[in-house]
């Protein structure tokens, strides 16, 4: 029953949607899945790295990808080789504010 319940009220959320408001619904998910899943390796010990800014349409053919599919990002999970280089970072005190935006 909460199974049958569940379902419904997920088709009933989606059907309206355009595809606009579809594509940013996958990209949060996506977004939330990819950094439990990057969580989870690094806990593991693995290295991981997200990657965007690729051609899509090439990827899609080499791996034999439908365009039913959209992709959001690529993640690379791997033990390094060698030591990877400093990242520039702000610190969580420059990007981050309490009780106001900014």
């Amino acid at each position: 029953m909460a199974k049958r319940y569940l379902a419904n009220a997920a088709i009933k959320y989606y059907e309206n949607k355009s595809n606009e408001d579809l594509k940013l619904e996958l990209t949060r998910d996506v977004s939330l899945a990819s950094m439990s899943l990057i969580l989870l390796a690094n806990e593991a010990g693995f290295e991981t790295i997200t990657m965007s800014g690729y051609d899509s349409k090439k990827l899609k053919a080499i791996l034999n990808i439908s365009d039913r599919y959209l992709d959001v990002m690529l993640i690379a999970i791997g033990k390094g080789t060698k030591a990877g280089h400093n990242t520039v970072r702000h610190h969580v005190n420059k990007v981050m504010y309490r009780n106001k935006i900014i």
